[in-house]
């Protein structure tokens, strides 16, 4: 399959998606708006990117974060994307700017995790038992049994 058809199917179907939704719930709203088209935009790229990036091993904090990096670069990069040019370019530029970002995104935050991992530090390998003191704790356990 052809590694740039996705996102020009997932960006034109959400865009004719909200046109339709948009025409038939709220007739005087322009079809030209930035908003429709970075909303109708952003979200099938971003499900769609997210889609591709998660695999069945992967954690389900690391699942969270994901689909967070995943869902902001989608709509950062479609809004950064529909302000490029004007007219119906803006559409391609925006589906363009939205899979970039996305891709980006979680690009960005595997390697992160990667490193935070050589070095030790990842959220995972630290035991906060260690380090913080539950003595003054105990009286409250009793009371919510």
């Amino acid at each position: 399959m052809d590694p740039f058809g996705g996102p020009i199917v997932f960006g034109l179907g959400g865009w004719f998606l909200g046109a339709l939704l948009v025409l038939r719930f709220w007739p005087t709203w322009p079809l030209d708006d930035q908003l429709l088209a970075v909303v109708s935009i952003a979200v099938p790229i971003w499900l769609g990117v997210y889609a591709g990036w998660i695999r069945t091993d992967t954690p389900k904090a690391m699942r969270a974060k994901g689909i967070g990096a995943a869902g902001v670069g989608a709509v950062v990069g479609a809004a950064l994307g529909v302000h490029v040019v004007s007219g119906l370019m803006a559409l391609i530029t925006a589906i363009i700017g939205a899979a970039v970002v996305s891709n980006l995104s979680l690009l960005v935050l595997d390697i992160w995790t990667e490193r935070a991992a050589r070095r030790g530090t990842a959220a995972a390998a630290v035991d906060l038992s260690e380090t913080v003191d539950l003595s003054e704790t105990e009286h409250l356990e009793t009371a919510l049994d």
